[in-house]
């Protein structure tokens, strides 16, 4: 939190729906989706906002199960940086995250929740979610 706020982002208040964040000055509110609790399985979390009129899936975790979700059809600018810094931190021992962002369609979040709806009201929901491919993304 002190870093962000060094460099002008700042936390106001957040339900489970929606966070309002002072960003340089602005207050900028955002929408929670669909939110996806770390767990030791995934080895990350992930939120889905909407910011505006733009979707997005922020992800964080541990450096091999996201970096194994970069979409390898786009150019990964900052990818050959990340792995050399990954590598002195591991070098000296230190703990890291990584993190990833997704700008989605609406119809690529419409089918996900449509998915994800699916699984939900399912009686073996815990069964099919470790079964489910699309939640690679995720």
């Amino acid at each position: 939190m002190e870093t962000a706020s060094e460099v002008g982002f700042r936390f106001l208040r957040g339900t489970l729906e929606e966070l309002v964040v002072d960003m340089n000055g602005q207050e900028k509110t955002f929408k929670i989706l669909q939110s996806f609790e770390f767990n030791s399985d995934r080895k990350r979390m992930s939120v889905i906002i909407r910011d505006g009129t733009t979707i997005k899936l922020y992800m964080k975790g541990a450096d091999n199960a996201v970096l194994a979700r970069l979409d390898k059809n786009t150019e990964q600018v900052y990818e050959k940086a990340v792995n050399r810094k990954l590598e002195d931190y591991s070098r000296k021992g230190f703990r890291t995250l990584v993190f990833a962002m997704k700008t989605m369609s609406e119809d690529e979040y419409k089918t996900l929740k449509e998915r994800l709806d699916d699984v939900a009201a399912a009686e073996d929901r815990e069964d099919k979610i470790r079964n489910l491919e699309f939640l690679f993304l995720i």
